[in-house]
This record gives structure tokens, C-alpha cells and sequence, in this order.
């Protein structure tokens, strides 16, 4: 009776060692993979738009520099015209004349110079979106590597929680086993007594720095 209560302890013991061990999970599968993978897709498409506000950004400035020097050309078309009218007329040009053709030249280059700083504005504007799009664009990319080495981390953790909860149930049913065998006393019965409670106490843990171990077995030689 005694020795089929003890193969049944231990058959007991190594089953829940192999159900523990089966448990334990194969890999962290393709989650971190895929987080990677989707931080890079994120950082191509910001890198994309910041390509494109880049671009903006040259013909802002290139448009701005081209209409700033067709206004520079008509500018000096209508003082021609004017140069023009004033000889045809006999006038000298002095005076109100010269006044009129430096108010024209004046007033030209002041537009000029609005279009150019419009321009400036413009593509620095456009610069710094694209600037923006880069940053959000490299967040992005660390942020599926950070959830890739968390995916990484819970599956290390569950490891060595099925890990010990393997162990825990193999010392158990070796406890019981032996204390059946032993008997109700004596040096067998604190044998069956020592590996029962290191057996109960490895299917507890304890947390050390995020990981669980077995706790340690409570000594009793029963004399």
C-alpha cells in the first residue's frame, strides 16, 4: 500500500513537472518582429512627408527669388518708359522728373524686397515641418524597438515562472513519494518530511528584481 501510494506521489510529481513544462512558452513569436517592422514603416512615411516639405521648402525660396527679379525687370521697364516720355516732352529731367523716377525706383525695389522675405519665411516654415516629421519619424522607429524588447522581457519572465513551477512540482511529488515510504517516523519520515516542504515551497515564489524563484525549503528532521 505504502509503495503505490508512493508511485502514485511521484508519478503525481512528474506529472505536474511535465504539464509545467509544457507550458512554458516556446518564444516570444513574431510580436517584437512586427513592432520593429511597424516603427519602420512609421519613420519611412514621416521620412516621406519630410521629403516632401524639403521640396516645398527650395520652391518657396526658388518662386519667391523669380518673382522678386521680374518685379526688379518691370521696375526698370516703367523708368525706361518714363526716360522716354521726358525726352520726347523736351523735359529736362531734374528736378520733379528725377524725383518721380527715384520714388518709382523706390518704391520697386521695396516690393522686391517683400517678396524675397515672404519666400525666406515660407521655406523656413516648410523646413521645419519637415524637420518635425524626421523627429516624429525616429520616435516612432524607437518606439517599436521598445516594444519589441518588452515583448522579449514578458516572455523571459513567463519562462522562468513555468521554469519554477516545474521544478516546484517534481520536489513535491519526490516528497510525497518518499514520505510514503517512510512512514508515519523516524530518519524516513523527516527525509519524506524534508522534500514535502521543499516541494510546498517550490510551487510558491518569491520575487527578486522582477524574477520568481523557489523559496527556500524549511528544514524539519521531525527527532
Amino acid at each position: 500500500m505504502q509503495a503505490f501510494s508512493a508511485a502514485l506521489g511521484l508519478g503525481s510529481g512528474l506529472f505536474g513537472m511535465g504539464s509545467g513544462l509544457r507550458s512554458m512558452p516556446n518564444g516570444p513569436g513574431i510580436s517584437p518582429m512586427m513592432s520593429v517592422i511597424a516603427g519602420g514603416q512609421q519613420q519611412f512615411a514621416y521620412q516621406q512627408e519630410a521629403n516632401a516639405e524639403s521640396q516645398q521648402s527650395t520652391f518657396a525660396l526658388q518662386d519667391s527669388l523669380l518673382q522678386a527679379a521680374q518685379n526688379d525687370y518691370n521696375v526698370q521697364k516703367v523708368k525706361a518708359e518714363q526716360d522716354a516720355q521726358y525726352a520726347v516732352s523736351g523735359v529736362n529731367i531734374s528736378g520733379s522728373p528725377l524725383a518721380v523716377m527715384t520714388e518709382t525706383q523706390m518704391l520697386g525695389d521695396q516690393v522686391s524686397n517683400q517678396i524675397r522675405q515672404r519666400g525666406q519665411l515660407e521655406s523656413m516654415l516648410y523646413s521645419e515641418q519637415g524637420l518635425q516629421y524626421l523627429r516624429q519619424g525616429s520616435a516612432a522607429a524607437f518606439s517599436g524597438i521598445a516594444d519589441a524588447m518588452n515583448y522579449n522581457y514578458q516572455y523571459q519572465l513567463q519562462k522562468a515562472e513555468a521554469t519554477n513551477s516545474a521544478i516546484g512540482a517534481g520536489i513535491s511529488g519526490i516528497g510525497a513519494a518518499a514520505g510514503a515510504l517512510s512512514g508515519a517516523k523516524g530518519l524516513g519520515g523527516s527525509i519524506g518530511s524534508l522534500f514535502s516542504g521543499f516541494g510546498a515551497g517550490g510551487s510558491q515564489s518569491r520575487s527578486i528584481s522582477g524574477m520568481s524563484l523557489p523559496n527556500a525549503p524549511s528544514y524539519n528532521m521531525g527527532i
